[in-house]
């Protein structure tokens, strides 16, 4: 289920940043550089905007940014990751595009 992080920077106002959730096994750190799970979350960037956030644990992680949102490469932000998962309603509201899609297709209805 997409997720989102809040990217915030002195001055300016915060951003919501939608994200696929990769959750990771700790005993396998390195497990996000899998070329089939990064080639995805390559296409989720390009096609839907989406950065990853990489999960060792409800509070352990980091955001990997794929190369369509960066300009051309991989980018690792490791610092000030502190978002914890956010609950269905809270990821609606922050981003219906993301859901309204597969609500119809597993109702059966048409996208407004």
């Amino acid at each position: 289920m997409p997720d989102f992080v809040t990217a915030t920077r002195e001055g300016e106002p915060s951003q919501r940043i939608p994200v696929v959730q990769v959750w990771v096994d700790p005993r396998h750190p390195d497990a996000y550089n899998d070329v089939g799970l990064k080639a995805y979350l390559a296409e989720r960037g390009e096609r839907d905007g989406m950065a990853a956030i990489i999960r060792y644990s409800s509070n352990a992680g980091f955001v990997l940014f794929p190369p369509a949102l960066t300009g051309g490469h991989w980018v690792e932000n490791r610092d000030g990751v502190s978002d914890r998962e956010h609950t269905a309603a809270e990821k609606f509201a922050a981003f219906p595009e993301h859901f309204t899609g597969a609500i119809a297709q597993i109702t059966g209805e048409e996208k407004p």
